[in-house]
Protein backbone atom coordinates (compact mmCIF):
# COMPACT_ATOMS: atom_id res chain seq x y z
CA UNK A 1 0.00 0.00 0.00
CA UNK A 2 1.29 3.31 -1.15
CA UNK A 3 2.24 6.48 1.78
CA UNK A 4 0.43 8.71 0.46
CA UNK A 5 1.72 11.54 2.29
CA UNK A 6 5.42 11.19 0.75
CA UNK A 7 6.64 13.27 -1.05
CA UNK A 8 7.00 13.07 -4.84
CA UNK A 9 9.27 10.95 -5.97
CA UNK A 10 11.15 12.28 -9.21
CA UNK A 11 14.38 12.06 -11.12
CA UNK A 12 15.07 14.48 -14.32
CA UNK A 13 16.97 12.54 -16.75
CA UNK A 14 19.49 15.27 -19.00
CA UNK A 15 21.04 13.62 -22.50
CA UNK A 16 23.52 15.62 -23.18
CA UNK A 17 26.96 16.17 -25.21
CA UNK A 18 29.33 19.38 -25.38
CA UNK A 19 26.86 20.74 -23.75
CA UNK A 20 29.36 23.05 -21.26
CA UNK A 21 27.73 26.46 -22.07
CA UNK A 22 24.95 25.31 -20.94
CA UNK A 23 24.26 22.43 -18.67
CA UNK A 24 24.39 23.94 -15.51
CA UNK A 25 21.76 26.14 -15.82
CA UNK A 26 19.45 23.22 -17.34
CA UNK A 27 20.56 21.49 -13.89
CA UNK A 28 20.08 24.52 -11.76
CA UNK A 29 15.88 24.54 -13.15
CA UNK A 30 15.50 21.15 -12.25
CA UNK A 31 16.62 20.98 -8.64
CA UNK A 32 13.15 20.54 -7.35
CA UNK A 33 13.33 17.17 -8.49
CA UNK A 34 14.93 14.47 -5.97
CA UNK A 35 18.21 13.75 -7.99
CA UNK A 36 19.47 15.01 -11.64
CA UNK A 37 21.02 12.58 -13.68
CA UNK A 38 22.87 13.73 -16.54
CA UNK A 39 23.60 11.58 -18.96
CA UNK A 40 26.40 12.19 -21.36
CA UNK A 41 27.82 10.59 -24.83
CA UNK A 42 31.07 11.31 -25.07
CA UNK A 43 31.95 15.34 -24.47
CA UNK A 44 34.90 16.42 -25.13
CA UNK A 45 34.44 19.46 -23.59
CA UNK A 46 33.79 20.49 -19.54
CA UNK A 47 30.09 19.18 -19.56
CA UNK A 48 30.70 16.61 -17.19
CA UNK A 49 32.60 19.04 -14.81
CA UNK A 50 30.06 21.25 -15.25
CA UNK A 51 26.83 19.39 -14.66
CA UNK A 52 28.37 17.53 -11.17
CA UNK A 53 29.12 21.61 -10.10
CA UNK A 54 26.02 22.17 -10.49
CA UNK A 55 24.61 19.30 -8.43
CA UNK A 56 23.85 16.73 -11.13
CA UNK A 57 25.13 12.87 -10.90
CA UNK A 58 26.75 12.04 -14.41
CA UNK A 59 26.87 8.76 -16.22
CA UNK A 60 28.77 7.96 -19.43
CA UNK A 61 26.97 5.59 -22.14
CA UNK A 62 28.20 5.73 -25.52
CA UNK A 63 25.62 7.54 -28.80
CA UNK A 64 24.09 5.07 -30.81
CA UNK A 65 20.76 6.69 -30.89
CA UNK A 66 18.40 9.19 -28.90
CA UNK A 67 16.09 5.90 -27.75
CA UNK A 68 19.13 4.17 -26.28
CA UNK A 69 20.50 6.94 -24.62
CA UNK A 70 16.69 7.80 -22.81
CA UNK A 71 16.79 4.30 -21.99
CA UNK A 72 19.82 3.62 -20.99
CA UNK A 73 18.67 6.87 -18.23
CA UNK A 74 15.36 5.20 -17.28
CA UNK A 75 17.85 2.45 -16.01
CA UNK A 76 19.39 4.42 -13.57
CA UNK A 77 16.24 5.62 -12.37
CA UNK A 78 15.18 4.44 -8.71
CA UNK A 79 12.18 6.84 -8.13
CA UNK A 80 8.88 6.46 -9.65
CA UNK A 81 8.66 9.25 -11.81
CA UNK A 82 11.20 10.66 -14.73
CA UNK A 83 11.57 13.94 -15.86
CA UNK A 84 13.26 13.71 -19.73
CA UNK A 85 14.86 16.54 -20.69
CA UNK A 86 16.98 18.46 -23.21
CA UNK A 87 20.25 20.40 -22.24
CA UNK A 88 18.86 23.28 -24.08
CA UNK A 89 15.09 22.78 -22.25
CA UNK A 90 14.11 24.87 -18.69
CA UNK A 91 11.62 24.19 -16.23
CA UNK A 92 10.87 27.39 -15.23
CA UNK A 93 8.74 27.89 -11.62
CA UNK A 94 5.61 27.78 -12.94
CA UNK A 95 6.12 24.02 -14.22
CA UNK A 96 8.05 22.69 -11.80
CA UNK A 97 5.09 23.54 -9.03
CA UNK A 98 2.64 22.15 -11.54
CA UNK A 99 4.71 18.94 -12.13
CA UNK A 100 4.98 18.35 -8.39
CA UNK A 101 1.64 18.74 -7.51
CA UNK A 102 0.77 16.41 -10.97
CA UNK A 103 3.03 13.53 -9.27
CA UNK A 104 1.59 13.75 -5.94
CA UNK A 105 0.92 10.45 -4.70
CA UNK A 106 -2.49 11.93 -2.77
CA UNK A 107 -3.22 13.13 -5.84
CA UNK A 108 -2.21 11.10 -8.45
CA UNK A 109 -4.28 7.41 -9.26
CA UNK A 110 -2.44 4.51 -10.11
CA UNK A 111 -3.80 4.39 -13.87
CA UNK A 112 -2.07 7.83 -14.61
CA UNK A 113 1.05 6.29 -16.63
CA UNK A 114 2.78 9.97 -17.74
CA UNK A 115 1.89 13.43 -18.35
CA UNK A 116 2.61 15.62 -21.78
CA UNK A 117 4.27 19.13 -21.28
CA UNK A 118 4.29 22.26 -23.55
CA UNK A 119 7.35 22.86 -25.26
CA UNK A 120 7.79 26.39 -26.07
CA UNK A 121 10.20 26.61 -29.06
CA UNK A 122 12.48 29.47 -29.46
CA UNK A 123 14.63 30.65 -32.71
CA UNK A 124 17.93 32.75 -32.98
CA UNK A 125 17.48 33.19 -29.19
CA UNK A 126 13.80 34.55 -29.02
CA UNK A 127 10.23 32.79 -28.46
CA UNK A 128 8.18 32.12 -31.72
CA UNK A 129 4.75 33.88 -30.87
CA UNK A 130 3.13 33.64 -33.84
CA UNK A 131 4.37 30.44 -35.97
CA UNK A 132 1.24 28.08 -35.62
CA UNK A 133 4.44 24.82 -34.35
CA UNK A 134 6.04 27.11 -31.58
CA UNK A 135 4.25 24.91 -29.38
CA UNK A 136 4.51 20.83 -29.14
CA UNK A 137 3.27 18.68 -26.54
CA UNK A 138 5.52 16.12 -25.55
CA UNK A 139 5.40 12.94 -22.85
CA UNK A 140 8.46 13.95 -21.20
CA UNK A 141 7.28 13.07 -17.76
CA UNK A 142 6.37 9.30 -17.06
CA UNK A 143 6.10 6.49 -14.20
CA UNK A 144 9.47 4.63 -14.62
CA UNK A 145 7.76 1.27 -14.02
CA UNK A 146 6.35 -0.17 -17.86
CA UNK A 147 8.07 3.02 -19.87
CA UNK A 148 10.62 2.67 -22.81
CA UNK A 149 11.79 4.50 -25.66
CA UNK A 150 11.20 3.24 -29.00
CA UNK A 151 12.54 4.57 -32.69
CA UNK A 152 16.01 5.95 -33.21
CA UNK A 153 15.43 9.13 -34.67
CA UNK A 154 12.34 11.34 -33.16
CA UNK A 155 12.20 8.72 -29.82
CA UNK A 156 9.30 7.82 -28.80
CA UNK A 157 8.04 7.31 -25.48
CA UNK A 158 5.73 4.23 -24.62
CA UNK A 159 3.69 3.78 -21.17
CA UNK A 160 1.83 1.71 -18.99
CA UNK A 161 -1.50 3.38 -18.01
CA UNK A 162 -3.35 7.05 -18.47
CA UNK A 163 -1.72 9.96 -20.01
CA UNK A 164 -2.93 13.87 -18.96
CA UNK A 165 -1.48 17.73 -20.13
CA UNK A 166 0.33 19.98 -17.78
CA UNK A 167 -0.59 23.39 -18.95
CA UNK A 168 2.60 25.50 -17.89
CA UNK A 169 5.37 25.36 -20.50
CA UNK A 170 8.87 24.32 -21.08
CA UNK A 171 10.77 27.02 -22.86
CA UNK A 172 13.02 25.08 -25.73
CA UNK A 173 16.25 27.68 -26.20
CA UNK A 174 17.23 25.08 -29.55
CA UNK A 175 19.25 26.91 -32.06
CA UNK A 176 20.65 30.14 -30.81
CA UNK A 177 22.67 30.69 -33.62
CA UNK A 178 22.60 29.29 -37.12
CA UNK A 179 25.81 27.38 -37.24
CA UNK A 180 24.66 25.65 -34.16
CA UNK A 181 21.72 25.05 -36.04
CA UNK A 182 22.63 23.54 -38.89
CA UNK A 183 24.96 21.33 -37.15
CA UNK A 184 22.44 19.51 -34.92
CA UNK A 185 20.43 19.33 -38.08
CA UNK A 186 23.05 17.60 -39.90
CA UNK A 187 23.53 14.87 -36.90
CA UNK A 188 19.71 14.20 -36.83
CA UNK A 189 19.60 14.06 -40.99
CA UNK A 190 22.62 11.17 -40.62
CA UNK A 191 20.75 8.86 -38.01
CA UNK A 192 17.35 9.42 -40.15
CA UNK A 193 19.07 8.79 -43.40
CA UNK A 194 20.57 5.41 -41.84
CA UNK A 195 17.31 4.55 -39.98
CA UNK A 196 15.00 4.40 -43.37
CA UNK A 197 17.69 2.42 -45.11
CA UNK A 198 17.74 -0.18 -42.79
CA UNK A 199 14.53 -0.52 -42.85
CA UNK A 200 14.54 -0.29 -46.70
CA UNK A 201 13.20 3.14 -48.23
CA UNK A 202 14.28 4.96 -51.05
CA UNK A 203 13.87 8.09 -52.52
CA UNK A 204 15.12 9.62 -56.01
CA UNK A 205 15.96 13.33 -57.39
CA UNK A 206 12.33 14.34 -57.65
CA UNK A 207 11.74 13.21 -53.97
CA UNK A 208 14.12 15.15 -52.87
CA UNK A 209 13.13 18.17 -54.65
CA UNK A 210 9.59 17.57 -53.47
CA UNK A 211 10.20 16.90 -50.07
CA UNK A 212 12.55 19.69 -48.90
CA UNK A 213 9.79 22.40 -51.06
CA UNK A 214 7.12 20.99 -49.14
CA UNK A 215 8.47 21.87 -45.89
CA UNK A 216 9.70 25.58 -47.16
CA UNK A 217 5.56 26.07 -48.08
CA UNK A 218 4.60 24.46 -44.90
CA UNK A 219 6.72 26.09 -42.91
CA UNK A 220 6.70 29.59 -44.24
CA UNK A 221 3.27 29.88 -45.79
CA UNK A 222 0.86 27.23 -44.22
CA UNK A 223 2.33 27.25 -40.24
CA UNK A 224 2.58 31.11 -40.64
CA UNK A 225 6.46 31.58 -40.51
CA UNK A 226 5.99 34.94 -42.98
CA UNK A 227 4.14 36.08 -39.46
CA UNK A 228 7.77 35.79 -37.49
CA UNK A 229 9.28 38.03 -40.24
CA UNK A 230 13.64 37.53 -40.86
CA UNK A 231 13.12 34.80 -38.41
CA UNK A 232 10.43 33.42 -40.26
CA UNK A 233 11.98 33.02 -43.27
CA UNK A 234 15.16 31.77 -42.15
CA UNK A 235 13.17 29.25 -40.09
CA UNK A 236 11.79 27.98 -43.01
CA UNK A 237 15.18 27.81 -44.61
CA UNK A 238 16.50 26.27 -41.82
CA UNK A 239 13.52 23.46 -41.99
CA UNK A 240 14.06 22.49 -45.19
CA UNK A 241 17.45 22.44 -45.67
CA UNK A 242 17.20 19.49 -42.90
CA UNK A 243 14.79 17.93 -45.20
CA UNK A 244 17.25 18.55 -48.00
CA UNK A 245 19.89 17.10 -45.61
CA UNK A 246 17.85 13.66 -44.78
CA UNK A 247 16.77 12.93 -48.44
CA UNK A 248 20.47 13.14 -50.12
CA UNK A 249 21.91 11.25 -47.68
CA UNK A 250 19.49 8.62 -48.09
CA UNK A 251 19.80 8.57 -51.91
CA UNK A 252 23.87 8.53 -51.32
CA UNK A 253 23.41 5.47 -49.23
CA UNK A 254 21.48 4.03 -52.07
CA UNK A 255 23.71 4.38 -54.60
CA UNK A 256 26.72 2.79 -52.37
CA UNK A 257 24.74 0.14 -52.51
CA UNK A 258 24.37 -0.18 -56.14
Amino acid sequence: MSDESAPPSLTAVVIAKNEAHQIAACVAALRFAQRVLVVDSGSDDATREAAVAAGADVVLHPFTDYASQRNFGLGFVRTEWALMIDADERVPPALATEILDAIDPAKTGSGIGAFRLVRRNHFMGRPLSRYRASHELLVRLMRVAGARYVNAVHETPVVEGGIRDLSAPMEHLTHVRLRDAFEKTLRYAILWADDMHARGRTTSLAGIAGHTLHRWLKVYVVNGGILEGGRGFMLAGFESVGVFFKYALLWERQRRDR
